[in-house]
This record gives structure tokens, C-alpha cells and sequence, in this order.
């Protein structure tokens, strides 16, 4: 009430004067939060958050990966225990991307991880360019889906950003009931990718089980692509 009576005591242009300065001070206070949620997002080891602003920037040493597949075919689960070859505790759905490092002896791999909800897959061009490595993981128990993966994958490697790009298919909870083995996954999602180099996979993390198949990922990650 008294700064109801104090505003309406002002004049029209102390009056502006204190509305244009409220919302300054909430402009200016939204933008902060945003910046610092932004620095989250892109926070990545040592990597400079300056380099991160064009992600086709690739420093010598350093090799960048993309993985990409349907909402919860596990990538994030399946990235999480690459160090520790160990399913994590817990692992929360990506609802944008994921930047993470995994430093070598011999690279510094740059592993950015995009959502696969169906209204994030629609920004997957934007995060193609300047991509080394493919990877892309598929729950390969959800037989229903299988259609859905199909259609998205081979959006990706017709794309010529990504010709010639070597590309990991994983078949992921192989701990599942009817999961599809790797070879019949392919030739369920009629793969035709000419040149392209392919190295499919079979893994499982399972939340307190034996995990399969993760140290071949982080090997292929290392080496390729192949010179």
C-alpha cells in the first residue's frame, strides 16, 4: 500500500523513469541467469569456453565426437561409465547437450551428447559440422522404435557434412529381454553407407550389473578415424 500511494504521488516522468529501471534491473538480472546456465551447459574439462562458441573449432590433439539416438536408447548411462568402465549410480535424461572430455595419452576427446526427444532431434544439424566420429545408440530391446531410429539415422548419413564419417552403431541393453543382436540390428535399419566405415557394437550398462562392451567404445573413440 505505501508504494502504491508513493507511485501515484510521482510525476509522469519519475514515473518512466522508475519503470524503465525495474525492468532493466529484470532484463539485466534474467540475462545473468542465463549466461550462467549457458556456462554450465558448456563446461567441458579445460576446454576454453571461448572455443566453444564455434563448434566446428578443432585444436590439434583433440578429436570431436558426436552421439546421437532416440530418447532413452542410454547414451548418457553409456558415456557415464566410460572412465570407470562402471554404470553409474544414476543418470538424468539429456533434455539439450552434453559436452564431455576424455583425455588419452594420445587425444583429447571432445564428446558431445544431444538429446534424442523428438522435439530436441530437430536441432541435430546445428551440432554436425566439424564431427569426426559418429555414434550412434540404439535401444536395441524396444523393437517398437526400431522404425523411429531408422528414420533418423539415415537422415544423419545422408547428410554430406557427415560423408565419410566413420560410424559406431551400438547396440545397446543387451542385458534386455529380446534385445536384437547388432547384425540383425543392421539389417533391420537398412544401412547403406557406401564408403563409410561402420563398427557396430553390442554393450549393456545395466545400474548395478556386469557391463559389456564399454572399453571396445572407448577404443574405438581413440583410434578412429582411421588416416
Amino acid at each position: 500500500m505505501a508504494f502504491n500511494s508513493w507511485f501515484r504521488d510521482l510525476s509522469f516522468f519519475r514515473k518512466t523513469a522508475v519503470i524503465l529501471g525495474t525492468g532493466a534491473l529484470v532484463a539485466g538480472a534474467t540475462y545473468s541467469v542465463f549466461e550462467i546456465q549457458r556456462r554450465r551447459n558448456l563446461a567441458c574439462g579445460g576446454i576454453n569456453m571461448e572455443s566453444l562458441k564455434n563448434i566446428e573449432d578443432i585444436e590439434e590433439g583433440e578429436k570431436r565426437i558426436l552421439v546421437l539416438g532416440l530418447d532413452g536408447a542410454g547414451k548418457s548411462t553409456l558415456l557415464g561409465c566410460l572412465n570407470s568402465l562402471q554404470a553409474p549410480d544414476d543418470t538424468k535424461p539429456t533434455e539439450g547437450f552434453n559436452v564431455m572430455c576424455i583425455q588419452t595419452e594420445s587425444v583429447t576427446l571432445n564428446i558431445w551428447e544431444v538429446g534424442g526427444t523428438e522435439n530436441v532431434r530437430s536441432y541435430w544439424s546445428n551440432f554436425i559440422q566439424g564431427t569426426q566420429v559418429l555414434m550412434f545408440v540404439v535401444d536395441a530391446s524396444d523393437k517398437e522404435r526400431l522404425g523411429e531410429a531408422k528414420t533418423e539415422l539415415q537422415k544423419l548419413i545422408t547428410d554430406k557434412r557427415l560423408k565419410n564419417v566413420p560410424l559406431i552403431l551400438v547396440a545397446n541393453k543387451q542385458d534386455k529381454e529380446g534385445a536384437m543382436s547388432v547384425d540383425n540390428l543392421q539389417r533391420v535399419l537398412e544401412l547403406n553407407l557406401g564408403d563409410r566405415a561402420i563398427y557396430p557394437l553390442e554393450t549393456q550398462v545395466p545400474i548395478g550389473g556386469e557391463v559389456q562392451g564399454v572399453n571396445k567404445v572407448k577404443e574405438l573413440l581413440e583410434m578412429l578415424p582411421k588416416s
